[in-house]
């Protein structure tokens, strides 16, 4: 319905064009692909995909939508800094044997 309303991908405010969108259609032909092929291993499967379709909340409510964006764009400066006390630690363990 939501592809319907807002158009596949051509116009600008069309439903591939929000990576969010574009998760969510990802989830949700996965888990019918799973559910078709329906052997036992393939549902615990889904459970595990299940659990990815709250991060659907995130497009929605746009002051978590800013704080997800935030976070997102602070991992290099937290792989810098992990990587700096990772050297620390490493030092410290040589000088300490």
């Amino acid at each position: 319905m939501k592809i319907l309303a807002f158009g596949l991908f051509k116009h600008k405010n069309s439903y591939l064009r929000d990576v969010l969108n574009a998760f969510d259609l990802f989830v949700v032909l996965t888990s019918v692909e799973i559910f078709l092929t329906s052997s036992s291993s393939s549902f615990k499967a889904l459970r595990v995909l299940r659990v990815m379709r709250p991060l659907r909340t995130i497009g929605r409510v746009r002051s978590m939508r800013k704080l997800v964006t935030i976070i997102l764009k602070s991992v290099p400066e937290m792989l810098h800094t992990m990587a700096f006390f990772s050297f620390f630690l490493i030092v410290i363990a040589i000088l300490g044997t």
